[in-house]
């Protein structure tokens, strides 16, 4: 890997911990260079614009998404998408970032456009792990509902118990008990 490449990955990760923690609304370019350990100019130079934090950010989970996916394709049983789940549904930093994204999109059409790209990829990933079509509507009803029970996590003061994804699955008939 690169010097720019090792930067720039250095940057996106010291991104991701801030949206994590504050939200969009805390996301700023000092605020990263300083996480990330590199002068603002430097940053500014791979990532002009706040947006384009973002959509490096979307891109590498994009990135991600889809090397996951041709794992489950080409038939490697090892990928588990179960870890990932209980992530989207009980890791509160996450949920923030999702939402934070969502709120981002909602004032601009670049970032809306990978964030959408993202959900259609991940509900494709999800599809294919439970051997479902890709626009199966109970993979999009099991989304959402994890989506939900995320966002009241978020809202809960208490340390609530964790969801349990593979209850939730199999509500949807997605597995069998």
């Amino acid at each position: 890997m690169s010097k720019g490449q090792e930067t720039k990955n250095k940057i996106l990760q010291a991104a991701l911990e801030v949206l994590q923690e504050g939200g969009v609304k805390h996301l700023s370019q000092p605020k990263v260079a300083k996480a990330a350990g590199v002068r603002q100019s430097n940053l500014t130079y791979y990532f002009p614009k706040k947006n384009d934090l973002i959509a490096g950010l979307m891109q590498q989970h994009i990135d991600f998404a889809n090397k996951r996916l041709e794992s489950i394709k080409s038939g490697n049983q090892s990928v588990d998408l179960k870890d990932a789940l209980h992530t989207l549904v009980n890791d509160r930093k996450r949920m923030r970032f999702f939402l934070g994204l969502i709120i981002e999109g909602d004032a601009d059409p670049e970032v809306r456009k990978m964030v959408t790209k993202h959900v259609k990829q991940f509900q494709a990933l999800v599809a294919l792990y439970f051997g479902r079509e890709e626009n199966d509507p109970q993979i999009e009803a099991f989304l959402n509902t994890l989506r939900g029970y995320g966002m009241m996590n978020l809202l809960s003061r208490s340390k609530s118990k964790p969801i349990d994804v593979s209850k939730i699955a199999e509500t949807y008939g997605l597995i069998k008990n």
